[in-house]
């Protein structure tokens, strides 16, 4: 039965009720442990720790590893903080920034993308590949890696692998020659190499995934590079394949190269008008050899094991939107590229304490036609050189290798992504906010802002914008390693068509005494994605909360007004009467009423009525089973409406059949629904009374409710026995007990998004002992004590089926749990109140204290409640 949402709302403590509750315990912090007091002087010290963190808790994200690394159970105390400032102040990360003047005064190239953090917590690439090509450029001097520099060297020492193929004049592989000899012709190489994955426990610098592994590629750009090269990384499986060169390409027909100041010989002419497709010419000019279209279903095949980087050209002048720079904007013209591919330019940053872009000064070409795919970077740094010296470089060269190690963190991170995958975060959470409004250090007006989207037109879709000049912005290996945009839980078997259900609306609330069975149910780790597929696996039990209702309160001041000695609004006529509890209500109607019909020569009644969620009287007379503190079923009762039918004889007692249907109590879009019978018998002082009930219980499961979105409950069937005594020993003394045991089925939804695949039968229970005295102090005074248990599941337990992982292709995993839902301990309520009439009989006042045991049968856990009441009648 449905009814008005202000009744919800009604305020049964209008006339000046008070509530306080205090819940008893104490905790204290420990005090932090200095990372210095355990001796971290090297990363091999705290690795050891971080790299154990992440392999058990990656799942979680950087956040949850941060958490993890932070416990005060972890032994030695890892203080993240702390190890990212000792980081911050290594001599092989400080050594990596570049010494020349022009680039010193500008963020650190690492400090800049946040590399630094994720070395923190643990990442370093271990276990992930990258590939390198270093071809040499028709015209140009050879390139080369020297295996021997230190850098490079280490990493062999420390387990690490590190492969270098050459290839001859027809492209055959074999191993690399050495250039120790002739060490002036290999410095880009091992530049490159080590500014990717440089060893940090070999040399002075550190490289961006120092434990990542390396395989070198050499050769020239005509003699098949790429069919040999790309091939062998993608059977490899490198997870980055890193060109920090470009293409001697003329100008077809379109008059001469475009101007540079670049001192970089025969690589000046690298735009050619985008009219021109790069199917219309070959590599080295010779028609019939190599096209350059040639390369798009290489490198697309390459994109199933990794992602593409490309450095755009270190040229500025001349530069017009209509030209392109190849290989790095083959996207362009190949869409199907777009998907794991990443083109790079080189600027200096200066940063604040926050680590906000105060200046910048662009040192390469822009983004231009590859600003979709498109990052920035500090590529002024510190790096190897052949023979074991260290030099400062700058150049689009020289970011290129700190993303593909960017990958290579994000790879050993989330190793179930796909290279897509991998490069969305990277575009998606850098940081873009330095160059997106007027007043900021990269606004421009006249260069076009565009957004790039995920996932179009689907639920997660997620969208970041980007500039033609700075394209997506400054690289956050940070901010892709924590969830970008909403997380949501799944229901599917892949990702591309699962149901999504936002974190936000994903809520199980639970009456205070389900909370903490619940929550010990739900210690599980459940998979969530984020908007861009991320999986981030969080503790099942942080979807429970507290239902908004305070029941040691709420029970206590039911209680308060059920011994309300007062005589409510009361009309009779005849066999006709009606009785009328008025609170507080919006437009005039009483908070509680019921008519009745007693036939004084038959002994057969029928009432009727309503009972609002916050009242506490009963249900057509029903004057125990449905009392005021709640010790089973009835405290799920809400909004409710009832009938009973029954006929009384002084000898055999009143027999009674009722029905009721209404609100849950703690969830507006649940209903309750059910059914009776009672019967009761008086002889002497005493009266016995026994009911049984049953009654369904729509979206929740005893008091259990899930959030529209998240369903944790279907239809859930529970039959209840009831066994309640009164005694009255004179004077105004009375004991009272009751007792309620009942069974509750179901609780799977049916066709609904659940996390429950079954659930076994409920055993619940509930009990209350006390006294009563009347007239103890005054006239018609009443004192109380009492010693109650609050509904308890005696046996329960649930099978949970919740989202554990995902594949590469994007299929869901799933893994099956056993809950127990049987409470810990047992929550026993200790009582007293005492009310008392005005005078003149207008008014009452009633106040009561409550000290709750094991709250919420929870082991160790105590509050205490006090309440007070004043009623005044008119």
């Amino acid at each position: 039965m449905y009814f008005s949402t202000w009744l919800c709302r009604i305020l049964v403590l209008f006339f000046g009720v008070i509530s306080l509750s205090a819940c008893g315990g104490s905790g204290g912090g420990t005090t932090k442990v200095p990372v210095t007091d355990i001796s971290v002087t090297d990363f091999e010290e705290f690795y050891a720790t971080a790299k154990a963190a992440w392999r058990s808790h990656g799942r979680g994200g950087l956040q949850d590893v941060i958490a993890e690394l932070e416990n005060e159970n972890n032994a030695p105390r890892y203080d993240i903080e702390q190890v990212e400032q000792f980081i911050l102040e290594y001599s092989e990360y400080v050594n990596t920034k570049s010494t020349q003047p022009y680039a010193t005064n500008y963020t650190h190239p690492f400090t800049l993308t946040n590399v630094y953090r994720a070395l923190a917590a643990g990442l370093s690439g271990l276990g992930q590949l990258i590939a390198i090509v270093e071809p040499t450029v028709p015209g140009g001097q050879p390139n080369g890696f020297d295996l021997t520099h230190p850098d490079l060297a280490a990493k062999l020492n420390a387990g690490q692998s590190v492969t270098c193929i050459a290839r001859d004049e027809s492209g055959v592989a074999q191993d690399c020659p050495t250039f120790a000899q002739e060490p002036l012709m290999i410095s880009h190489g091992t530049a490159v190499a080590s500014i990717a994955a440089g060893s940090v426990f070999g040399g002075e610098i550190l490289g961006t995934a120092p434990e990542a592994d390396l395989v070198l590629y050499l050769g020239t750009l005509d003699v098949g590079i790429w069919t040999g090269d790309i091939v062998d990384a993608r059977y490899k499986g490198a997870v980055a394949l890193s060109n920090s060169w470009g293409i001697n390409f003329e100008d077809p027909g379109e008059g001469d190269c475009p101007s540079s100041s670049s001192s970089n010989g025969d690589w000046q002419c690298q735009y050619l008008p985008i009219s021109i497709h790069p199917d219309n010419f070959d590599l080295d000019d010779t028609p019939g050899e190599f096209m350059l279209a040639d390369l798009a279903p290489l490198y697309d095949s390459f994109q199933n094991s990794g992602v593409v980087i490309f450095a755009k050209p270190n040229l500025d002048s001349g530069v017009r939107d209509d030209m392109y720079s190849g290989p790095a904007d083959l996207p362009y013209f190949f869409p199907e590229l777009e998907e794991a591919w990443i083109s790079v330019i080189n600027a200096r940053f200066q940063t604040d304490e926050n680590g906000a872009v105060t200046q910048v000064i662009r040192d390469s070409s822009p983004c231009n036609l590859s600003a979709a795919w498109c990052l920035v970077g500090n590529g002024h740094i510190r790096h190897a050189k052949p023979g074991g010296g260290y030099g400062s470089g700058t150049g689009t060269s020289y970011f290129a290798p700190q993303v593909a190690g960017a990958v290579a963190l994000l790879a050993e991170a989330f190793p179930t992504l796909s290279p897509a995958d991998w490069t969305a975060r990277l575009l998606a959470s850098a940081n873009n906010d330095w160059f997106r409004t007027s007043g900021q250090p990269g606004y421009d007006a006249s260069v076009l802002l565009d957004e790039r989207c995920w996932n179009t037109g689907s639920v997660n879709e997620f969208c970041h914008t980007y500039s033609f000049e700075w394209g997506h912005g400054t690289m956050d290996v940070a901010a892709a390693l924590v969830p970008i945009g909403e997380l949501s839980i799944v229901s599917g078997t892949s990702l591309a068509s699962a149901v999504r259900v936002g974190l936000g609306e994903a809520r199980i609330t639970a009456p205070t005494a389900n909370l903490s069975t619940l929550q010990n149910a739900l210690s599980v780790p459940l998979t969530t994605f984020d908007a861009l597929n991320g999986n981030f696996a969080i503790p099942a039990a942080s979807l429970v909360e507290k239902q908004d209702t305070q029941p040691a309160a709420a029970s206590l001041l039911r209680r308060l007004q059920q011994n309300d000695q007062s005589t409510p609004v009361s009309y009779a006529t005849g066999p006709f009467s009606m009785t009328a509890s008025q609170q507080v209500t919006e437009i005039g109607l009483p908070h509680e009423f019921a008519f009745q019909h007693i036939s004084s020569t038959s002994g057969r009644f029928s009432s009727f009525g309503f009972t609002s969620s916050e009242t506490t009287t009963t249900l057509g007379g029903l004057s125990t089973t449905f009392a005021a503190n709640p010790i089973g079923f009835s405290g799920l009762l809400g909004e409710t409406a009832h009938g009973t039918l029954g006929m009384a004889n002084s000898a055999l007692g009143q027999f009674s059949l009722f029905g009721f249907a209404g609100e849950n109590r703690n969830d507006d879009a649940g209903r309750i629904a059910g059914m009776g019978a009672r019967y009761g018998l008086h002889f002497g002082d005493t009266q016995l009374e026994i009911s049984t009930s049953l009654a369904l219980e729509e979206g929740s499961y005893l008091g259990i409710n899930g959030s529209e979105e998240l369903w944790f409950g279907g239809t859930t069937s529970v039959i209840a026995g009831h066994l309640a005594l009164q005694h009255h020993l004179g004077d105004g003394l009375g004991l009272f007990s009751r007792f309620e045991i009942g069974s509750a089925e179901g609780g799977k939804g049916s066709g609904q998004f659940s996390l429950i695949s079954h659930m076994e039968n409920s055993i619940y229970s509930g009990f209350e002992l006390g006294f009563k005295q009347t007239d103890l102090l005054t006239e018609a005074d009443q004192l109380s004590l009492w010693v109650s248990q609050p509904m308890r599941v005696e046996s329960s337990g649930m099978t949970l089926h919740l989202p554990s992982g995902r594949t590469k292709d994007g299929d869901l995993l799933y893994t099956d749990y056993e809950a127990d839902l049987t409470a810990e301990s047992r929550q026993i309520d200790f009582g007293l109140s005492y009310g008392f009439p005005s005078q003149d009989g207008l008014s009452n006042t009633q106040i009561g204290v409550m000290h709750s045991f094991n709250q919420g049968h929870e082991t160790g856990k105590s509050a205490t409640t006090i309440a007070a009441r004043h009623v005044m009648r008119f």
